[in-house]
């Protein structure tokens, strides 16, 4: 039995619908919602630097060299009291998920999300923002990059992989039997 409530990690490409997945399973499991993008943000205005994602993802390999993995992760966590659970937007780190495991063993569980490249494509157009105006051609050619590279590694190693999830139910009834919620 655990003693504390999930740590449910939602991971994925650009696009894969991981903070629409993450903010309707915290209202849902009345789990609170730590999102790895806004940790990078506040990061990236504490030194003046702009939010765009090259900038982020810049200052996320520079975070780890700095900081390492396990402090970064600490930050990330610490306005939440951990023994209540949560839903973790966006961890595309293997590493990452390594340190949750170890602190909270059993306790942790990951959600891989997958799309295709179109799929993907179409969501971000509807963002309204910098990527959003970007042609599909520049879209797979940001595809490349470290972060991403590693999201994929995650998902590959996730206890739960969903290729475009519709459905949340599906999911909150894998979530609920797994950890009696």
């Amino acid at each position: 039995m655990l003693e504390h409530k999930p740590i449910i990690v939602i991971s994925g490409r650009k696009g894969t619908g991981k903070t629409s997945l993450a903010k309707l399973l915290s209202k849902h499991l009345n789990l609170p919602y730590i999102s790895s993008r806004e940790y990078y943000e506040r990061k990236a205005k504490e030194r003046n630097i702009s939010p765009t994602r090259q900038n982020l993802e810049a200052l996320v390999s520079k975070l780890h060299k700095e900081k390492g993995m396990e402090k970064v992760m600490r930050e990330m966590m610490s306005k939440v009291k951990l023994h209540k659970g949560a839903i973790v937007d966006g961890i595309r780190f293997q590493s990452a998920i390594e340190h949750l495991r170890k602190k909270f063993g059993g306790g942790v569980f990951v959600i891989g999300l997958e799309a295709s490249a179109r799929e993907r494509f179409a969501r971000i157009k509807k963002r309204g923002n910098e990527e959003s105006r970007q042609t599909f051609e520049e879209f797979l050619k940001g595809e490349k990059t470290r972060v991403e590279n590693h999201a994929d590694e995650v998902v590959a190693k996730a206890d739960l992989k969903i290729n475009s999830p519709k459905s949340v139910e599906n999911i909150l009834q894998v979530l609920k039997k797994k950890f009696n919620l």
